[in-house]
């Protein structure tokens, strides 16, 4: 250890301890501490500005820092899996990628509709209002190469709820008791067997599989269960894995998938279900166990709200971010010993109405009333595109193809604004 981290970890657990003494002293009065002195009130009633103001103190005071290249990472010695990427300790993009039009599809734009990358075209179907009140039933397969579209075959019927992930070469899409799937090759669906004792909210596809996620039937506590079985298609059945149990720390996670409002990915290695400022519940099929995830909390505020985004190797979670300064959003990454968190301080006006779409080294932020975002997540550097073909967009459909960010429908807040755009990001 050098001079400098030497003192860095003695004076800061000094300053650490002077900080609670003087709160433990002050605590019979408080809002009366001395002029010049911190008033270090943690009731209900102090406001939100200042107990995050204290709390941010508390948190520095309480960290140490780490030299890494050029930058540092401070790591919370609360919470150690927790480190914050310093400004500068890793090269920002070239550039934030170039945005351009695509050709208009030939069915209405929507949100929500099962949208699919099968290596070769974008597939499109369904989809709803946003407030899942009714389903389309059309869809159509847009070509890259080509920029162009074409009417597919569907089988007649939507469902508002429908989730979907492509896997071998089939769209698979479920929704309550069953689903079907989609040969594109072929233009043939295929009705799936029914599930027995859940309900099918979420469709996740891993390296080997399609897996159906959704609420079982309550435990004792009269908390939901959370059901999964992966598709067989050799027999047409679903073969099921074990139940996680709900508790009250997960039954807000387990209850928001047949809402609607929890987030299903696949990280590479395991199935996780996400929502919200909850954090997240997690299968690993190669184990066939289950385990949770607490969310990741910055040294920086308080997390309102988050998103939880698939990428190439992992996942990433966009969230609102409450500080001393106001609302904004940051981001946290996934690393195989921890969390990564990136205080970007991306300002939003409406974080409700986020969409998140993972892009390699990349995420894409999309909301209602403000163009979209591209966050760099091995930097932490952004930019919003406001000379970009699309501006604010709620709930659009996206596919990522490896090289381009295919993004189309949705609810647009401009007349102006184009129905699909492609991104490319820099090389």
């Amino acid at each position: 250890m050098n001079n400098i981290e030497d003192r860095l970890r003695t004076e800061l657990a000094e300053l650490a301890d002077a900080l609670i003494e003087r709160h433990e002293a002050s605590s019979d009065t408080p809002g009366n501490a001395p002029a010049g002195e911190l008033d270090l009130d943690f009731a209900n009633d102090a406001p939100l500005a200042h107990r995050t103001r204290t709390s941010k103190l508390l948190a520095i005071a309480a960290s140490s820092l780490v030299l890494v290249g050029t930058g540092y990472l401070a790591v919370n010695s609360a919470n150690p899996e927790v480190t914050v990427l310093a400004q500068g300790s890793v090269a920002a993009p070239n550039g934030f990628g170039t945005w351009e039009p695509i050709a208009d599809a030939p069915i209405e734009p929507r949100p929500f509709a099962v949208t699919a990358w099968t290596g070769s075209e974008v597939v499109v179907w369904a989809g709803s209002s946003l407030t899942r009140g009714f389903a389309y039933g059309d869809g159509a397969i847009y070509q890259p190469e080509t920029d162009s579209w074409e009417l597919m075959d569907v089988p007649g019927w939507g469902h508002p709820g429908l989730s979907g992930a492509f896997f071998d070469g089939e769209l698979y899409a479920l929704a309550k008791g069953s689903g079907t799937r989609f040969d594109p090759a072929a233009g043939q669906w295929s009705d799936l067997s029914t599930v027995e004792g859940m309900f099918l909210a979420a469709a996740v596809a891993t390296d080997d599989g399609v897996w159906g996620l959704g609420p079982a039937a309550t435990n004792n506590a009269g908390q939901p269960d959370l059901a999964i079985a992966e598709f067989d298609r050799a027999s047409n059945r679903w073969v099921y894995g074990p139940q996680f149990e709900g508790t009250d720390a997960q039954a807000e996670i387990v209850a928001g998938l047949g809402l609607l409002e929890s987030t299903t990915l696949w990280t590479g290695a395991e199935i996780v279900v996400w929502r919200s400022a909850d954090g997240g519940i997690a299968f690993d099929p190669a184990s066939e166990s289950w385990r949770t995830i607490a969310h990741p909390q910055p040294v920086s505020g308080l997390v309102r709200s988050s998103v939880a985004v698939e990428r190439d190797d992992g996942m990433a979670v966009v969230a609102e971010v409450e500080t001393t300064s106001g609302r904004a959003m940051s981001v946290a990454v996934m690393k195989e010993n921890g969390w990564q968190w990136l205080d970007a301080n991306i300002p939003v006006s409406d974080f409700e109405s986020i969409t998140v779409a993972g892009a390699g080294d990349w995420v894409v932020v999309f909301s209602a009333d403000q163009a979209p975002v591209m966050v760099h997540l091995p930097s932490g550097e952004w930019q919003r595109s406001t000379a970009g073909p699309l501006g604010g967009v709620e709930a659009p459909n996206t596919a990522w193809t490896g090289d381009h960010l295919i993004v189309w429908g949705g609810v647009k807040a401009d007349v102006d604004s184009v129905d699909g755009a492609k991104w490319t990001p820099p090389e």
